[in-house]
């Protein structure tokens, strides 16, 4: 029995031995290496991802109106279905769709009719025939025999001056908007026509017109001029970090200082005479007329007395922003660039018009101008400026390896610098 007991106290006595000599220090450290936490995101010195930091650009820039506001779904737990919560007090997070809206800046929205009216209170008839002309989408709303109001809701994403026009039938339609009336006549047929110019707020917007006798409204579009896309050269992949050259080609747009950019001497400017083009509209033709404005070459098209659309087809030979203007002579421009409306006013003589500097990819493009009754157009000038990575990080005062990671940290230093240069968006 002592010989048990003589060996438990030397067990003990060792294990002590041992403790004292590992010393408090050792102790310390492991419980510090056991809990402390791996770079969480939202850390400032965790890697930043596109998608939060155009989430930070949003809301930093007041844009955070052009994202829509949905209420919540709610599980009614008796009846086992969803429906929205009448208090609306819970709103679902923005996708990552409503926050490429803003930064892409397209401001070119249609509405089909049948989509957007109230369904509940508007007394009209949703037909599909199109024996008073063409119509887009699945239907169109026809009126009835008496006039009546249709109540329209849209959501705009970004604020700007705004061209409403209507895919409508019938004269005497009555339009209120933002307080104000305004009286449209479309005729017999489906035909877009032209209802008001007006300023918009980002958000919704509910309005209503009163539908003549068997009018019809087929579709509303609203359109202004685009803005500058703010995006990373590749444009924005939400999962993707955000690196040294993303956010140089974000400051660069976001601030307009693509203009800084140098000229591209190697590649050179290019110059495509309207009158040289392959193909041209029955209802144009060259002419040498000289009191109208200076031309580039012996001649300038001209549009008779139904106006027309001439296509511009070009090339350039890499990826890159290039420099746009067009002679032309109209009243005002309007003009597509592939995807992109690029409406501008004009002279009412052939003179230079700035069509701004555009990020083209590679290829083939095409430029579409819409000359009204005895327009013009001379020439399409296209110059390259400077574009690569070096070039962009130059211009932001950003410096380093250009797929180097920014931190959270680093990106909110930097957007504080961008509010207070900002003057802005064009």
């Amino acid at each position: 029995m002592r010989i048990v007991i003589k060996v438990l106290v030397l067990v003990l006595v060792l294990a002590g031995a041992a403790a004292a000599a590992e010393g408090p220090g050792t102790k310390a450290q492991a419980g510090a290496a056991a809990t402390t936490p791996a770079k969480a995101p939202g850390l400032p010195t965790a890697v930043i991802t596109q998608g939060e930091f155009a989430r930070k650009l949003v809301a930093q820039f007041g844009w955070e109106g052009g994202l829509p506001r949905v209420p919540k779904e709610v599980v009614d737990k008796k009846e086992k279905k969803s429906k929205k919560s009448k208090e609306a007090v819970e709103y679902e997070e923005p996708k990552d769709r409503d926050f490429l809206r803003i930064m892409e800046g397209k401001r070119t929205l249609k509405f089909e009719a049948e989509n957007i009216y109230n369904k509940k209170t508007d007394d009209v008839a949703v037909r599909n025939f199109d024996l008073i002309g063409p119509f887009s989408g699945i239907s169109w709303l026809g009126g009835i025999t008496t006039p009546t109001t249709v109540h329209f809701k849209v959501f705009i994403p970004l604020a700007g001056e705004y061209r409403l026009s209507a895919a409508a039938k019938g004269n005497g339609q009555l339009w209120k908007i933002a307080g104000k009336d305004y009286r449209v006549d479309s005729g017999d047929r489906l035909a877009l026509t032209p209802v008001a110019t007006l300023p918009l707020k980002a958000g919704e917007l509910e309005f209503e017109m009163v539908l003549p006798p068997e009018g019809g409204v087929d579709y509303l579009l609203f359109s202004a001029p685009d803005l500058t896309p703010i995006e990373p050269k590749e444009g924005w992949r939400f999962s993707a970090p955000l690196t040294n050259a993303d956010l140089a080609f974000i400051v660069a747009r976001l601030l307009g200082w693509e203009e800084r950019l140098p000229v591209d001497e190697q590649l050179g400017q290019t110059t495509i005479p309207a009158t040289g083009l392959p193909v041209l509209p029955a209802t144009v033709a060259p002419t040498d007329i000289p009191y109208y404005g200076q031309f580039t070459g012996k001649q300038w098209l001209r549009a008779g007395s139904q106006g027309g659309k001439v296509e511009i087809p070009f090339t350039v030979p890499r990826t890159g922003i290039y420099g746009l203007k067009l002679r032309y002579m109209g009243t005002r421009l309007a003009a597509r660039l592939d995807d992109m409306n690029l409406d501008r006013d004009a002279k009412g003589i052939l003179a230079w018009i700035d069509l701004g500097l555009q990020r083209l990819a590679e290829g083939s493009h095409l430029l579409q101008v819409d000359l009204p009754p005895y327009g013009g157009l001379d020439a399409l000038v296209i110059e390259p400026r400077q574009s690569s990575d070096a070039a962009y990080m130059a211009l932001a005062g950003i410096k380093g390896d250009p797929g180097a990671a920014i931190t959270v940290g680093e990106a909110d230093k930097f957007i504080t610098q961008l509010v207070e240069r900002y003057t802005g968006r064009k």
